[in-house]
């Protein structure tokens, strides 16, 4: 997150540009003066794991995903991740590039999400 919003430097963003206000993305660094610390924040990454799974697999976090099967997507879900996405198989394939910040905006999408979770 740090790298991506340009508050940190990096080699694949020497400009530093906030990369997620350009994807028109709430991700970001907040600061707190007071403790003098950063955090960083991006919900549509936090929201990433209810692709695979259909409940949380956190400790402590009770909340349900959008995923057909327990621990993977249903058969219509992986179909449809590869031909949206190029992601083969979600344990080990990865979101790049364009499909990247488009997978980001899709989960932040009440629509997508509904569509997402009712595939067969």
């Amino acid at each position: 997150v740090k790298f991506a919003s340009g508050y940190w430097p990096s080699i694949y963003n020497t400009s530093k540009d906030n990369l997620f206000a350009l994807e028109h993305l709430q991700c970001g660094v907040d600061k707190d003066y007071k403790l003098m610390k950063e955090y960083p924040f991006c919900a549509p990454l936090d929201s990433l794991w209810k692709l695979r799974f259909r409940i949380s697999p956190f400790r402590g976090v009770n909340a349900d995903g959008w995923s057909g099967k327990q621990f993977r997507p249903s058969s219509g879900q992986e179909k449809y991740l590869y031909k949206e996405f190029g992601i083969r198989n979600i344990d080990s394939d990865f979101f790049v590039d364009t499909s990247f910040w488009k997978i980001l905006r899709s989960v932040q999408d009440v629509e997508w999400i509904n569509y997402y979770k009712n595939l067969p």
